[in-house]
């Protein structure tokens, strides 16, 4: 038996249209909604048991756009969140000072490996990313077995959750670097993965499909 995950990632939001960073609370845009409709549309097909969502808000219209279409419940999940940064550099603008420090000792502290870096001591480290990302992996094979499974969520935490599902929990800190720079989730994109039950292992079937946004 195997279980079948589609991942979504939220719809465009205004304050990313207009080069500012995103906050817990950005709500989707027009444009965003109008994505959650094409992705609610392709989605409607797969007759899926179970819609999960982020609590964040432009995750959570998203899926209320995918609960209309297939006539799925919501259930909150909040370990989708995105992740955290700190309030400082929440709803800036990309070329703010601020943001390009921010920027830069990321980047600085990605290539030494360091996963216990936040900015400032503030937020949340890509170590705390990966656990939570594991929780969400147990938890998923744990409570959902033979389903088929629609959760949206957020471009980082897909990006981290699909490496810790095809790489393993063990995977090597480079690894996890490599794939998270190399990796981007278009909004309303959706990835799909397998899990088998009785191996414990996932599989990819599909990486970001939008061909349903073109």
């Amino acid at each position: 038996m195997f279980m079948r995950l589609y991942l979504v990632r939220h719809g465009k939001t205004d304050t990313r249209m207009e080069n500012k960073r995103q906050t817990p609370l950005t709500p989707l845009g027009e444009l965003g909604r109008e994505q959650a409709r094409a992705v609610a549309k392709k989605l409607k097909s797969i007759d899926a048991d179970v819609l999960l969502s982020s609590d964040w808000p432009r995750a959570l219209q998203t899926a209320e756009v995918i609960s209309k279409e297939t006539g799925l419940n919501i259930h909150i999940f909040h370990n989708l969140h995105e992740q955290d940064v700190p309030e400082i550099v929440q709803g800036i603008p990309d070329d703010s000072e601020i943001n390009l420090r921010f920027i830069h000792e990321r980047t600085k502290a990605g290539k030494v490996l360091d996963f216990n870096w936040k900015f400032e001591g503030e937020g949340e480290s890509m170590s705390e990313l990966l656990l939570r990302a594991k929780d969400v992996c147990n938890t998923l094979a744990t409570e959902y077995k033979n389903k088929k499974i629609i959760a949206v969520t957020h471009g980082i935490f897909i990006a981290i959750l699909v490496a810790t599902m095809i790489f393993g929990f063990d995977a090597d800190k480079k690894t996890i670097v490599d794939f998270f720079k190399a990796f981007h989730h278009h909004n309303a994109g959706l990835s799909v993965l397998d899990y088998d039950e009785d191996s414990g292992q996932w599989s990819l079937v599909c990486l970001n499909d939008h061909s349903h946004l073109i």
